[in-house]
């Protein structure tokens, strides 16, 4: 019997595509011409469905065998990202890698190499060529380019991408590169490269810590030269804590606990513009305290809150009053000839005495009254009262004159 001749020889990529039904002879040979390698039929299964073989491919491939559990069927024209998601017939399961977060994106094994249906066995690419698929982008709505870095997609389980995420847009997760961008015999190299978490770092632990000590450090990025660098417990300290240049805050800020103001000693007109500091002269007749100045043209006076342990004081350094708000209306004042006044809203009116009380006044004890020898000749009013010493009477200033009220 003759031999017959079952090799179809080399045909191109389009002779495979339009041919991709084909069932060929059991032991029938195809080569692609593009790579050299070629199918070996079975006499059952579909040209599209058999594997290209060829030793010079194979051994830049490193596959897993893998079941698919993603739910859909896997096409190798896609070659999608798969994780590794549980196990199943002694083989790794598979489902859709996605770089949203570190569950999904962790685990990512591989690009889908041929088509799998669901729950059936297949290959993915670990590491090396996937070749004959579109690598222009257009399946990703990207423009692919030779040499562009893929990256596991943030948004689209399955995807890849030549835009690379941020801490902010995704996990960093390399997939590979594109060796050659074309729309048919395009060619990806796959090296799955996989971004650390801080916490997978063998040298951190995610563990509270309230005792630092000076030795202890803190990574702080040099903007300018782009690099991590330490800065110490003790360095952060003294920028924070001991900061003695003139610093400038804008804005409002708000402080939970107390907040330590500088000290030293403050005279008025001083080389101090408008600040708030405790004063610490006891020299020049001042008791120590908080002296706030009012604005920074060093013209308007400083107030102070003086004391000890025997004396409080508010002080306005040169003029001006003490005045008392509630709600925004005027209650209490003393003005800087030391006349009180006492309100309820309005607005003050020094009229010249020493208490001035608009308002009903109730006694509860001893009221004591002036105590004169001679009759006030001044500043007269119908209704005022004093005790005469020298006639031991009381006197009342009644419709124009002095009169005894008993």
């Amino acid at each position: 019997m003759a031999n017959v001749n079952i090799q179809l020889g080399y045909k191109d990529s389009a002779w495979f595509t339009t041919n991709a039904t084909l069932v060929l002879l059991a032991g029938q040979v195809v080569y692609l011409q593009q790579t050299g390698q070629y199918k070996i039929g079975d006499g059952t299964t579909q040209l599209q469905n058999l594997v290209f073989q060829g030793l010079a491919q194979e051994t830049q491939l490193v596959t897993a065998t893998v079941v698919n559990k993603t739910g859909i069927n896997l096409l190798a024209s896609n070659y999608q990202a798969v994780k590794v998601s549980t196990a199943q017939g002694q083989r790794l399961a598979v489902d859709f890698a996605q770089a949203n977060n570190d569950n999904n994106s962790a685990d990512t094994i591989g690009l889908v190499k041929e088509n799998i249906n669901v729950n059936q066995e297949g290959k993915v690419v670990i590491l090396g060529q996937i070749t004959e698929v579109n690598t222009t982008g257009s399946l990703q709505g990207e423009t692919w380019t030779d040499g562009d870095v893929l990256y596991l997609s943030p948004t689209v389980a399955g995807r890849i991408t030549n835009v690379k995420p941020t801490g902010l847009t995704g996990h960093i997760v390399v997939i590979g590169y594109v060796e050659y961008a074309h729309a048919v015999h395009g060619k990806i190299y796959t090296k799955i490269m996989n971004g650390w978490e801080v916490m997978e770092l063998h040298d951190t632990a995610d563990v509270s810590y309230t005792t630092p000590i000076d030795a202890d450090s803190l990574f702080i990025k040099d903007s300018t030269a782009s690099l991590w660098k330490r800065l110490t417990w003790a360095n952060l300290k003294s920028f924070f804590v001991s900061k003695t240049a003139t610093e400038t805050i804008t804005g409002l800020k708000t402080f939970s606990e107390r907040v330590d103001v500088g000290e030293g000693v403050y005279t008025y007109g001083s080389s101090k513009s408008a600040f708030i500091g405790l004063n610490t002269d006891t020299v020049n007749g001042n008791y120590p305290g908080i002296w706030f100045n009012q604005n920074a043209s060093r013209t308007v006076t400083n107030y102070s809150f003086l004391g000890d342990s025997a004396n409080c004081i508010f002080n306005a350094q040169t003029t001006g009053t003490l005045n008392f708000r509630i709600a925004n209306t005027n209650k209490f004042r003393v003005s800087e000839n030391g006349n009180v006044i006492i309100q309820n809203g309005g607005t003050y009116t020094d009229a010249g005495y020493r208490l001035d009380i608009n308002g009903t006044v109730r006694i509860q004890d001893v009221l004591t009254v002036g105590r004169l020898a001679t009759e006030p000749t001044t500043n007269l009013q119908n209704g005022q009262i004093y005790y005469n010493t020298t006639t031991n009477k009381f006197r009342a200033y009644e419709n124009g004159a002095w009169v005894n009220l008993i």
